[in-house]
């Protein structure tokens, strides 16, 4: 087939016809994410009709499901049509996802054109970020955070408006065709720069978190209701209104419901991104934004997670459930400090936490980067151990170090620690790499893990890592002028003993 006709529809095409065409086009544009090649009337023009076809109740649910497929596959166009889809049809997408209650009218033409006035589709360019802080892009994120939590202050509490639409109601849709619904809303909005507008006109996010609440939805939709309300929680004023709700209870219930399918190739993604959402709505009580002192629902919240979580890291150590268990490790991230004694079977956890360390740190070897993602929350979770429980350094120093270079003793030169270091291939010598990295999160995750496991101890630190590696850290931290960090590196230091070992040679 001639990739410039396919996406072309007949006008008197059959319904098999446009189906075959249709199939023909996802088969073939199932990873595309650039359209330019085609011409600009040419895709708007699909997108007009494959969105009829999808909306339209006479069509089978073959030809409408195909249709949303085709949908959801042009919506991820970069190169795609500034106006993409109409309101009016957005609208229809929502209530066959059953997102909106079916006797909820149309809105008027003047509300859609006022929303459509409030909310332009288009595509943002991949170059509006410069990158570049300064003071005032400093100030004009700090104004627009203020302005989206006076919007929110000014909206109804979620859980209020939960609880006042009642029961669940029932759909007409069939499973896989309010499922493919719910994945292309996700496109709809994603490709919005105001998606909150949409959000909020159509009272989407209520209705939402009513149907996983009540577990009112098909499991074929579980992945993209909770895609969705991943999405919502990377914009500003729905992120505030999530945070203030119960919806931490709602995901906890949606996670011990979806343990049962832990082994099935079909939904055990489900949970994956579950533990996603539970990582991004509880940012604010975690350390990258926080922390936050959990309230009594947060906390009953995490208390029935948690359970969960360790199911999930105490899984066999099989490489099926590795994705599984990472995002798990980062869900783990944001657990309040007076969560931690819920955990039982501690070193178990701890063993869990260092088989992730393992795995992720040989990915992040093999594509850096992927450094960031592999190893920010595995570190982070190990580095927090460490520093509430002294016994877990010993365990961590042991299980990422080679035993020969622990042994500190006066007969044997220390200047050899870190050369063998840096010729193996032990986890220490590999995140030894990634201290010189240029991405300065996973350099200072790396360094404060190495500090914490060592027992803060300076001299140590020095010793196994190296004079060039530890400088940075510990001038940082201002616990050695550059003299003593030298002779630590030459075994002259002493014994050390961390911060108070090293006070009397600050700079």
């Amino acid at each position: 087939m001639d990739p410039s006709a396919s996406l072309v529809i007949p006008a008197d095409a059959s319904p098999e016809v446009i189906v075959d065409i249709l199939t023909k086009f996802n088969e073939a544009h199932k990873e595309t994410r650039d359209y330019s090649a085609f011409p600009g009337e040419d895709r708007k023009a699909f997108v007009k009709r494959v969105s009829e076809l999808a909306i339209n109740e006479e069509h089978d649910e073959q030809l409408r499901t195909t249709a949303l497929l085709s949908l959801r596959y042009i919506l991820r166009d970069k190169a795609g049509p500034s106006e993409l889809v109409a309101l009016d049809v957005v609208f229809h997408i929502l209530r066959i996802a059953g997102l909106i209650a079916p006797d909820t009218p149309l809105p008027d033409d003047n509300a859609l054109k006022a929303l459509e006035d409030a909310s332009p589709y288009r595509y943002p360019s991949l170059d509006d970020e410069s990158g570049i802080e300064d003071e005032e892009e400093d100030k004009r994120k700090a104004e627009d955070l203020a302005a989206a939590k006076e919007t929110a202050d000014k909206l109804p509490l979620l859980d209020t408006q939960v609880e006042a639409l009642g029961e669940p109601w029932e759909t007409k849709t069939s499973p896989i065709l309010q499922a493919e619904a719910a994945k292309c809303i996700i496109n709809i909005i994603t490709r919005n720069q105001q998606s909150e507008a949409i959000v909020g006109a159509f009272n989407v996010l209520p209705v939402l978190l009513l149907r996983l609440e009540k577990n009112a939805y098909p499991k074929e939709a579980r992945f993209a209701y909770m895609r969705l309300l991943l999405r919502m929680t990377f914009e500003r004023v729905l992120k505030l209104r999530i945070y203030k709700s119960r919806v931490l209870n709602i995901l906890a219930a949606s996670l011990e419901r979806s343990m049962e399918d832990i082994d099935d190739t079909i939904y055990s993604s489900d949970i994956e991104e579950i533990l996603k959402v539970i990582f991004s709505v509880s940012i604010p009580l975690g350390p990258l934004e926080g922390p936050t002192p959990p309230n009594d629902d947060q906390y009953q919240a995490f208390k029935q997670m948690i359970v969960c979580f360790q199911k999930l890291l105490f899984l066999p150590k099989e490489p099926k459930y590795r994705r599984l268990k990472a995002a798990t490790v980062s869900a783990l991230i944001n657990v309040p400090a007076k969560c931690t004694e819920l955990f039982e079977q501690q070193e178990r956890t701890l063993d869990a936490l260092i088989e992730v360390l393992f795995f992720q740190l040989e990915t992040a070897c093999q594509d850096e980067s992927r450094a960031a993602e592999c190893l920010t929350p595995v570190l982070l979770n190990l580095t927090a151990i460490a520093k509430a429980i002294p016994r877990a350094r010993t365990i961590l120093k042991h299980a990422v170090f080679p035993p020969e270079v622990l042994e500190n003793t006066d007969t044997k030169a220390t200047i050899q620690a870190h050369e063998v270091l840096e010729k193996g291939d032990s986890a220490a010598s590999k995140l030894m790499d990634f201290m010189t990295s240029f991405n300065m999160a996973v350099k200072h995750y790396v360094n404060n893990f190495f500090y914490i496991i060592l027992d803060e101890d300076a001299n140590e630190l020095v010793r196994l890592i190296g004079f060039g590696r530890a400088a940075g850290l510990l001038a940082t931290l201002k616990l050695f002028g550059m003299d003593k960090l030298a002779e630590a590196q030459m075994g002259k230091g002493g014994g050390g003993g961390g911060p108070s070992g090293a006070s009397g040679s600050q700079s």
